[in-house]
């Protein structure tokens, strides 16, 4: 069962269940919207249209659902469902449900900005400065976002000044990186990581429509370090910008596959098969890094629904 089944990454999951497996598993999804206003229900074995995740009893539904359907694999997709639905949930673990979602700890250790921020520091792996509201200084640009969030969401530039005379709520105050700014995608085996780096060339209404995708050992290096002494998902992704040294500081999280995977797919890099093949028991997919920088652009293309 693939949750937020509109979502971009929610395609490159059901493409790589149909690719790697075909018909051989019962593939549902889920979204807020009715089935022919979601690109994957033409993918689908099952479409369900659930109620949005901030309504009361949300969690109890899909517990339902997950039991009438005989769900084996739930796969969400956005934080919120992740913190819900994480690997060792007493209630998945009792129904013999498989949760693609990171373990508790995991979640709460790298998705949290300020305890983002203590793990890395722990571990040594550079990573953004936090200030406090009161450490500011007025005439400095930081950057300001939801301790708890995603896909850059009320993420933006401030100045100390304005950050002393406005209310920022939850949000942390961070060191201000230097561009260019890089997504990373990660496959896991237990400890055994691979990735590969996506620099955003050109982005139309925050969807990445030209990359450039390499490896980095420093990133890696990074990664892997983190890797061994935090059990992470089978894919995610991960977040890196230049600090004042240059070195590749680790930003942000996101413990799941990242919407853009596809341009590091098309160069040989399948996270999202790799992590299928290995949520189904199959044997390892050979993932294939870039020897050289690749150059990759995005086109659309139109899926009739009904």
């Amino acid at each position: 069962m693939v949750l937020s089944g509109g979502t971009a990454t929610a395609w490159s999951i059901c493409e790589a269940v149909r690719s790697v497996v075909s018909s051989d598993v019962k593939l549902i999804v889920c979204d807020t919207n009715p089935e022919y206003l979601v690109h994957t229900s033409v993918l689908a074995d099952v479409f369900l249209t659930v109620p949005p995740i901030a309504s009361e009893g949300y969690y109890e539904y899909m517990l339902q659902l997950l039991k009438d359907h005989r769900v084996d694999i739930l796969i969400p997709l956005i934080d919120l469902d992740l913190q819900l639905f994480p690997r060792d949930d007493e209630k998945l673990v009792k129904m013999g449900v498989f949760s693609t979602a990171p373990i508790r700890r995991t979640f709460l250790s790298l998705s949290d900005k300020k305890m983002l921020h203590s793990t890395l520091t722990a571990l040594n792996i550079p990573t953004p400065a936090l200030y406090e509201k009161s450490e500011v200084d007025s005439q400095t640009t930081y950057f300001v976002k939801p301790q708890l969030g995603f896909g850059s969401r009320n993420a933006r530039q401030m100045t100390g000044a304005e950050i002393l005379h406005q209310d920022i709520g939850d949000c942390i105050v961070q060191e201000l990186c230097g561009f260019p700014e890089l997504t990373v995608d990660v496959s896991v085996n237990g400890e055994f990581v691979l990735s590969v780096c996506r620099e955003r060339i050109e982005t139309k209404a925050g969807v990445c429509t030209k990359a450039r995708v390499f490896r980095c050992k420093e990133i890696e290096n990074s990664i892997q370090k983190l890797a061994e002494n935090l059990p992470l998902p089978e894919v995610c992704c991960m977040q890196f910008m230049r600090g004042k040294q240059k070195e590749w500081m680790l930003t942000d999280c996101n413990l799941r596959l990242g919407a853009g995977s596809a341009l590091s797919a098309a160069v040989g890099f399948c996270a999202a098969e790799a992590a299928v093949s290995r949520w189904l028991g199959l044997p390892p997919m050979t993932l294939h890094q870039p020897d050289h920088e690749r150059f990759v652009l995005r086109h659309y293309t139109e899926i009739v629904t009904k």
